[in-house]
């Protein structure tokens, strides 16, 4: 499967990003990484802290219905249950949680056990 990223989504306006993604799936894409930057917008790459879990899905759910190729959400998806909620919701296809399993690789089979404890810092 190849796996194309669409990375210029902040460069480009709603519609100019729909073509790209039309042009993607015509040319045979096997599906569409709905990233919201590159090094030149590292802010979107990586979401700060400061920004709300799932903060790119905007961009993932704008995409969905235009395609008909497989859509994978990425952005701050950092638990089980969002990533349970996007696929449900059918926000996007897939769901990608590099940091969340490098942070913790068993986290699938912690969710899968309900073993998953989420506590939250308020400052």
């Amino acid at each position: 499967m190849e796996i194309l990223s669409h990375s210029s989504f902040l460069l480009f306006p709603i519609r100019g990003r729909m073509i790209i993604a039309k042009f993607i799936a015509q040319s045979g894409g096997g599906a569409i990484l709905a990233s919201g930057g590159n090094k030149a917008t590292k802010r979107m790459t990586i979401p700060s802290h400061y920004l709300p879990p799932g903060s790119l899905l905007h961009l993932a759910m704008a995409l969905k219905g235009e395609v008909d190729i497989p859509i994978i959400a990425v952005g701050k998806i950092n638990t089980p249950e969002l990533a349970d909620r996007v696929i449900r919701e059918k926000c996007a296809d897939f769901v990608a949680m590099t940091r969340a399993l490098i942070a913790d690789p068993y986290l699938p089979e912690k969710a899968k056990a309900g073993m998953i404890f989420v506590k939250f810092l308020n400052l």
